[in-house]
């Protein structure tokens, strides 16, 4: 028997195991370019987070806070305690807000909230540009048996929204003390802003 008849003679088996050998492949390509084309649309979607964390980064205000005494002029009145019964204590504080992040801050809230006591809002602020102090005049106020534990732990409480419309909060953590019958704030730690639906 030639070749050529033995071909012949298995012509239909060959014939079914070269379709087989192509659809077999033909599938293994398919598979492979799909996962290709997956890990492309992965690391586009990656780079497309990526460049906007990094414009909303840029474009994220951020506070810090310093104090100075207050000697006179006008100023709102803050209740650091509950009740005002006993004797009273009072102290009066610029607070000096600065935007040292690289964006401005609009729609600025700034609320305290002490321990054990109500909150108040101390400024409401349109616009608050990088490299630009914002002062806010407030005379504290406090009951000496609040500071039955020797503090009394008060947050400030800040919420501002970027140019790109992403609202943050910022909290200051801060603490009342009284000593030699006076009253005395002292800022215990600046925390980084963080995205509202994070920090509520």
């Amino acid at each position: 028997m030639g070749v050529l008849e033995y071909l012949d003679q298995f012509s239909g088996v060959l014939t079914a195991v070269a379709t087989a050998a192509y659809v077999l492949a033909s599938v293994l390509i398919y598979r492979a370019n799909y996962e290709a084309v997956q890990a492309s649309l992965a690391q586009l979607e990656e780079s497309r987070r990526q460049f906007h964390e990094t414009q909303r980064l840029e474009c994220m205000p951020c506070f810090d806070l310093g104090l100075e005494d207050l000697d006179s002029g006008l100023y709102k009145e803050v209740d650091v305690t509950a009740q005002l019964h006993g004797e009273v204590v009072v102290h009066s504080y610029s607070l000096l807000l600065d935007n040292i992040g690289k964006g401005i801050a609009q729609d600025f809230r700034c609320a305290l909230r002490p321990a054990g006591a109500a909150e108040t809002e101390l400024a409401v602020l349109p616009l608050a540009p990088m490299q630009k102090r914002n002062v806010v005049h407030l005379l504290f106020c406090a009951d000496t048996e609040g500071f039955s534990d020797g503090a009394i732990r008060a947050t400030l409480h800040l919420s501002f929204a970027d140019l790109l419309k992403n609202r943050y909060v910022q909290n200051i953590e801060a603490s009342f003390t009284l000593e030699h019958g006076a009253m005395q704030l002292a800022i215990e730690r600046i925390h980084a802003p963080v995205p509202e639906d994070v920090g509520a």
